[in-house]
């Protein structure tokens, strides 16, 4: 298993891009955002993120002091969704967001997102997860981070919002008197992703950093449990043990034993530790028992969830398993192994016999069953599909897996971001998805409710995209359509961080007004984001350029889906792209036949181009009713042709007879000529004979 730490912890490199002219702007310069700026050259430490870099920010007007900017390096998908949220909130013990967007960033020669924050404390309760750090007394965890954290994670409820980021590094140590911690940024980075496999449940913590989805409140008090152990501790207890040590030692001893080992906590504290870590969600603590405790209230002591024990082990990748979820994480883990193990020993009668455990037992048995099929066998890698099914089996409350893949349905987006960045990095995913998995999976995790049948509907729509060749679908169109926060992914735009279909119609001027033109405007990453975010009348128009060969029907494709774009969100005239496109419109006029047409065409080409909108480009180049006029005309002249070639044949063949016929009276004339002269020549001869 790969360290989830360092996965959650990487950014994903940086895409290569144009120098920008801007970059050699004096240092101390600033970055406008809106009424705000931000200040490159001044970086703060103190509120570095896992996936964003800190810097000063200031309000133009003056109306908001001590700001703070987080600037992505990445185009990962941000938490757009909850900012609006974030802002309208209240408590003071959120990080307030006040402004984000996209902004260019001179010194990388790129664009970059921004989240424009109120500075939430002077520094981080704890500067890092790695160093030791003053353990806190249960007053102070009280006092400090459990009341303030209660308040910020029950206005979260409110709004529908988990955190997702909570952990003893990203909270701060606010301004008010009794220095009551601030939770800090949630947005910036995939939900989930940022945070170290002890600050997760098991079920996340066997999941991609990537693959984890937008997760629950539930999450939160877990992750808040592990964070008041650490400063309890006054260390990190995960110091130096590996992700899937501390996953199987989570597994075997539960959260709480694995976690707090021989540390001994005080009574009260510990009981409340204790029932954030409850491994099983149903046992594990809500707002309102965390509330209960606060007020003194004491709960019932919770055993820890230790999962069903066997009688003999059994063998995975040279290692003896005696429970069914530790079993599911080391097939995961090496698919090769998992294979080999089961035809070498009889994973259902283990699981029957020796573990008595009877459900799991049967769905072991129906998914040996199901792998079966012909359909199965033919249609998929039949012993990939059979291992995803046996450790869905073996656990059912664990990720979907597949291969090298491990996430939940709802984290498939910013995990196919990720994956994407390998070029053949998505092919797992293309497969699982052209599977009957994803459906398996929904069905066992969450039954047939509204959640699992919306989720189901997910799938079907990714397979049907990736079904569907045409320019904006396939593998293209996954990734815009399951991160609406995602930026277009095509190589023309990549370092401009375009959002939207407004922002790729600037790009696109931009592009050609600094001659930029040397490639097709329209790529298949362009055509999925126009798909997935404006969809709107386009898709009949990217089928036409299925064929790039035929350079008419791909101009005219792109051309009518950017004319319909900049139609439909209005804005500024794009002379340059115009001007573009209409240098691309050559084999579309080439198409009409009357070479009048064709002319005036090109002559027009200038006025319309300076014009600055597509729409009328297209009207001049693909009037439909004088292409059919032209298309008529040309019809009527070749059967006008065809008419006169016939006559000319007809008459060429006439003559000839006639020529026939006289050859052959003159043929007939002169033979009897010839004997008339022959005869009377005859007679001549006879008379002078007798004479």
């Amino acid at each position: 298993m790969d360290d989830a730490p360092a996965k959650a912890r990487r950014e994903p490199a940086a895409p290569d891009s144009r120098p920008d002219p801007s970059a050699a702007r004096a240092a101390g310069a600033t970055v406008a955002l809106d009424r705000y700026v931000i200040h490159p050259d001044r970086s703060l430490a103190a509120f570095e993120a896992p996936a964003a870099h800190g810097f000063a920010a200031d309000d133009t007007k003056g109306a908001r002091g001590s700001l703070i900017a987080l600037v992505s390096p990445s185009r990962a998908p941000v938490r757009v969704d909850i900012l609006p949220s974030l802002r309208s909130t209240d408590c003071p013990f959120l990080m307030r967001p006040y402004r984000w967007g996209v902004v260019d960033w001179p010194a990388a020669g790129q664009c970059r997102f921004a989240i424009i924050y109120g500075q939430p404390g002077e520094e981080r309760l704890v500067p890092s997860l790695e160093g030791p750090y003053p353990a806190l007394s249960e007053s102070v965890l009280v006092e400090r981070v459990i009341r303030p954290v209660l308040s910020a994670l029950s206005d979260l409820a409110a709004r529908g919002i988990p955190h997702r980021a909570l952990r003893p590094d990203n909270l701060y140590v606010g301004f008010t008197e009794n220095r009551q911690v601030v939770l800090g940024d949630a947005a910036i980075a995939p939900a989930g992703s940022t945070n170290p496999v002890m600050f997760e449940t098991i079920e996340n913590g066997m999941t991609h950093p990537m693959g984890r989805g937008p997760g629950t409140i539930g999450d939160d008090l877990y992750a808040l449990g592990a964070t008041l152990l650490c400063l309890a501790m006054g260390r990190y207890p995960a110091q130096g043990v590996e992700d899937r040590a501390l996953l199987y030692t989570k597994i075997e001893k539960g959260s709480y034993a694995a976690l707090a080992g021989s540390a001994r906590l005080p009574s009260g504290l510990r009981e409340a530790v204790r029932g954030l870590l409850a491994d099983d969600p149903k046992q594990r603590w809500t707002l309102q028992d965390l509330a209960l405790w606060l007020d003194g209230r004491r709960l019932s002591p919770l055993q820890p969830t230790i999962p069903k024990r066997a009688q003999r082990p059994y063998l995975c990748a040279g290692r003896e398993h005696i429970a069914c979820r530790p079993l599911a994480l080391t097939m995961a883990e090496d698919w090769s192994a998992a294979a080999k193990a089961l035809t070498e020993a009889d994973l259902e009668g283990w699981v029957r016999k020796s573990v008595g455990d009877q459900v799991r037992a049967n769905a072991v048995t129906e998914a040996i069953s199901w792998a079966a099929r012909p359909s199965v066998a033919a249609g998929q890698s039949g012993e990939s599909a059979l291992l995803a099914r046996m450790c869905t089996a073996l656990d059912p409350a664990g990720p979907l897996r597949y291969k090298s893949l491990s996430a939940v349905v709802q984290g498939l987006g910013p995990l196919l971001f990720d994956l994407m960045r390998d070029p053949n990095g998505a092919q797992p995913f293309v497969q699982l998805i052209a599977s009957e998995l994803p459906a398996h999976w929904i069905g066992t995790r969450y039954g047939d409710g509204l959640e699992a049948r919306a989720l189901v509907g997910t799938v079907d729509r990714l397979r049907a995209y990736l079904k569907n060749h045409a320019p904006g679908f396939g593998i293209e169109r996954c990734p815009s359509q399951l991160n609406p926060s995602l930026p277009c992914l095509s190589g023309l735009v990549e370092s401009r961080y375009v959002m939207t279909p407004e922002d790729l119609l600037r790009e696109l001027e931009s592009m050609a007004s600094s001659g930029r033109t040397d490639a097709f405007p329209v790529d298949r990453h362009v055509a999925a984001f126009v798909a997935a975010r404006f969809g709107r009348g386009t898709d009949d128009h990217f089928a036409l350029m299925g064929d790039r060969s035929d350079k008419a029907k791909a101009a005219l494709g792109a051309l009518r889906a950017l004319a319909v774009l900049q139609w439909t969100v209005g804005g500024a005239q794009l002379p340059a792209l115009t001007a573009w496109m209409g240098r691309l419109s050559g084999p579309i006029i080439d198409a009409y036949h009357s070479k009048a047409l064709r002319e005036r065409f090109r002559e027009q080409l200038g006025s319309v181009a300076r014009s600055g909108s597509l729409s009328e480009l297209l009207n001049l180049v693909d009037d439909v009713q004088l292409r059919a006029r032209d298309e008529q005309a040309y019809r009527d002249a070749v059967r006008q042709v065809a008419m006169i070639d016939a006559e000319t044949d007809r008459l060429s063949g006439r003559s000839g007879h006639r020529k026939q016929q006289a050859e052959a009276i003159g043929s007939k004339l002169a033979a009897g000529l010839a004997m008339a002269i022959a005869a009377g020549a005859a007679g001549i001869v006879g008379m002078m004979t007798f004479l």
